[in-house]
């Protein structure tokens, strides 16, 4: 109670007092009882300002109870919503094929630190946004990169378990040689064929089928090297030239391949090659869609089913696939496109 409102109530126990004391000596009451009364209605009028004050003060706290009640009813389930979506997520965690890897980058992202500069800062966000982005892709059953791709390339080589069957494609340079499209005479191509090797040990089979511009192309000196160091490895190899594939009416969009018979990997290539003649691939795709899958698959067994075995180097002549040569007069169904 305030120093201001105590005299207050005071003042007016003492007015209401001398004004009953002053009724009671007009009224002739003995001078005794007009003390008494003036002190009984004094006291009265107090006590129903003290209750007026207490009333005003409970309705207050019960208010403020009312309020902080409210407050604390949000702030738990708010924190128990947090623990709800915490639990539900370790959950996940607990159940999902990359738990230790989930474990494993959010222990790593936690040490980049306030006192990185915030360059680094930034470069580290931008790869969890990339792996989020990826990570969100697969789940959907495809995923797509801007541009060339090495990273998606070497990692399902890395871990294909069973088979790897890929088109590659080939053309000629400026100079009439053959161009092996920018690959396999790189630092992401040999890396590719280390990886290869380290699968042919691992016991997956490679089948490799060479998509040549130009039926002369099949004796080019620079295509056989690479031909035949594929074949040395262990790789199954077969080389066709598109004016057969036209000639077999077999339907071919783009070189792609196949892991495992459940991933395809898919270049897109830009409609004008590079001014050194070198493809520009402006889009790699994965498609973990099972229908897709299988019209890749048709679409290579044809190609394969058409090809040509390369004999030695030195023999000059190939030739054609047994399943080729048994029916040298049938046309192949193409695939639906």
């Amino acid at each position: 109670m305030s120093r201001g409102r105590l005299i207050a109530r005071i003042l007016i126990t003492a007015v209401v007092g001398g004004t009953t004391y002053l009724i009671g000596a007009l009224v002739k009451q003995p001078p005794a009882q007009a003390v008494m009364l003036a002190f009984f209605v004094g006291g009265v009028v107090l006590v129903v300002q003290l209750l007026a004050e207490f009333d005003t003060r409970v309705a207050a706290v019960e208010a403020g109870q009312g309020r902080l009640t409210g407050e604390l009813r949000d702030l738990l389930a708010e924190k128990f919503a947090a623990v709800s979506e915490a639990t539900e997520l370790y959950g996940r965690v607990e159940h999902s094929p990359l738990r230790d890897d989930v474990v494993r980058v959010a222990h790593s992202a936690l040490q980049v630190g306030h006192e990185l500069p915030p360059l680094v800062v930034n470069l580290a966000r931008a790869q969890l946004q990339y792996a989020d982005h990826l990570l969100r892709q697969v789940g959907s059953g495809e995923a797509t990169y801007e541009g060339e791709d090495r990273e998606w390339l070497l990692a399902l080589t890395h871990h294909v378990a069973s088979t790897l069957d890929a088109i590659s494609p080939g053309s000629r340079d400026h100079d009439g040689r053959f161009l092996d499209e920018g690959l396999w005479r790189t630092e992401l191509g040999r890396r590719y064929l280390e990886a290869q090797a380290r699968a042919l040990r691992n016991g997956v089979a490679i089948r490799r089928l060479f998509i040549l511009e130009h039926e002369d192309l099949l004796a080019d000196a620079d295509f056989r090297e690479i031909y035949d160091e594929q074949a040395a490895m262990g790789i199954r190899v077969r080389a066709i030239a598109l004016a057969e594939i036209r000639i077999a009416g077999i339907r071919f969009v783009s070189d792609f391949i196949l892991f495992d018979d459940v991933v395809s990997y898919e270049n897109e290539l830009a409609p004008t090659k590079h001014r050194f003649g070198l493809p520009m691939y402006i889009r790699t795709s994965l498609f973990m869609d099972s229908r897709r899958i299988d019209r890749q698959r048709q679409r290579f067994e044809a190609l394969w089913a058409a090809a040509h075995e390369l004999g030695p180097a030195g023999q000059g002549a190939s030739t054609r696939s047994a399943a080729a040569e048994a029916q040298p007069q049938e046309r192949l169904t193409p695939p639906p496109p």
